[in-house]
């Protein structure tokens, strides 16, 4: 991204209107032209949909779908797969032969899309037919048990809109012993925990990754951003925590196997991440305006300290990728101490840290228990 275009995204973010709801707009230039080649909806629509939007990635997508297609003790659920590498439908690619292999599948729907979608998720889930829906990214693994699990909890807490789960990470690529050891069923204890409106004073919400979402309540505010943030899937999850609050499974082992690994598109340059922790940052300023009122700038510098924190291990962890921090400083507007002042950033982190404690106490003091297998 050129200085222009972050200049030109800076304008858009800085008072961006992060919680409107944009449902009569929704289908308006959202979800692009697509061609259902594959597959059909049953006559009974299913309780789930795995939406999996994919590109160019027939090899991790074929892992991925396997582990969909693999779900235990739990049938109701689809499959739909949106090939949003836009070739002419005429033409054959690596994706399309890979899906020929499931076209006698009836829990299997593929459709491609005619021209690439800016608001892939948003397209995607305009072609679902269930009242919940699963976004399984095409590099990532389902657990066996997941929809299980996942559904036994929303059958028994109606209330329920969105109910992110546990995360467990691999990296790069996977044998098929390792793909197997990943992809067992949870066993053990688990808790489900309820994060009302107010916990988004510190910024955090449930994972998207793996969560079942109520498919009409998604469109209902309004679909992703319509400003291209990178981070698009977090805002969503804020946009339905403070609507409705949310919900998560917490279980030992994690029940949405993620990947890391350096084909991804965000492993590739500066660019990429800066755009995303700029959007970060201006949608934490959002959240400080709405619940710290008269204590807004002392929580937008906490919020400076986060991101940076971030920035570091972007470049010091996995990906070893370079930020420029100076031109986060200058975009994000922050103070010209911030690098400098060790004192004020040792007091801003630990008094962040005792609210979050205190908060953690709060929703984890209620939460539900249960558990899964053995």
């Amino acid at each position: 991204m050129e200085l222009k275009e972050l200049k030109e995204f800076k304008m858009q973010i800085k008072d961006y209107d992060f919680f409107k709801e944009d449902k009569d707009t929704f289908f308006d230039g959202r979800a692009v032209e697509s061609e259902l080649v594959y597959g059909g909806y049953w006559e009974k629509e299913p309780m789930v949909t795995v939406i999996i939007t994919t590109y160019k990635r027939p090899e991790l997508l074929k892992l991925a779908l396997e582990s969909a297609l693999g779900q235990e003790n739990f049938t109701d659920y689809q499959i739909l797969v949106v090939d949003n590498e836009a070739a002419p439908l005429e033409q054959e690619t690596e994706t399309s032969r890979l899906m020929q292999l499931y076209k006698n599948n009836d829990k299997v729907i593929y459709y491609r899309n005619k021209v690439s979608a800016n608001y892939k998720m948003d397209t995607a889930i305009s072609y679902a037919r269930s009242k919940w829906v699963c976004f399984l990214h095409d590099d990532d693994l389902l657990v066996k048990n997941h929809l299980a699990i996942m559904t036994d909890i929303i059958n028994r807490y109606p209330k329920i809109s969105f109910l992110g789960c546990q995360l467990k990470i691999f990296y790069d690529e996977v044998e098929d012993k390792e793909y197997e050891n990943l992809v067992q069923p949870e066993v053990g204890n688990y808790s489900v925990v309820h994060y009302p409106r107010q916990y988004l004073c510190i910024g955090y919400v449930p994972s998207w990754l793996g969560a079942l979402i109520d498919r009409e309540k998604y469109i209902a505010i309004g679909g992703m951003p319509k400003v291209d943030t990178g981070i698009g899937d977090f805002i969503m999850q804020g946009k339905f925590t403070n609507k409705w609050g949310s919900y998560r499974c917490e279980s030992s082992h994690g029940l949405y196997c993620y990947r890391q690994w350096r084909g991804q598109d965000s492993a590739k340059g500066e660019s990429v991440w800066v755009k995303g922790y700029m959007s970060e940052y201006y949608w934490y300023k959002y959240l400080n305006k709405k619940f710290h009122f008269f204590m807004y700038k002392f929580w937008d510098r906490v919020a400076a300290y986060w991101i940076i924190m971030k920035c570091v291990g972007k470049q010091e962890g996995y990906y070893k990728t370079p930020l420029n921090l100076e031109l986060m400083q200058e975009y994000c507007e922050w103070d010209k101490d911030i690098f400098e002042n060790n004192f004020k950033k040792k007091c801003c982190l630990r008094i962040k840290n005792w609210y979050v404690n205190i908060y953690d106490y709060i929703v984890h003091f209620n939460c539900i228990c249960g558990k899964v297998g053995g």
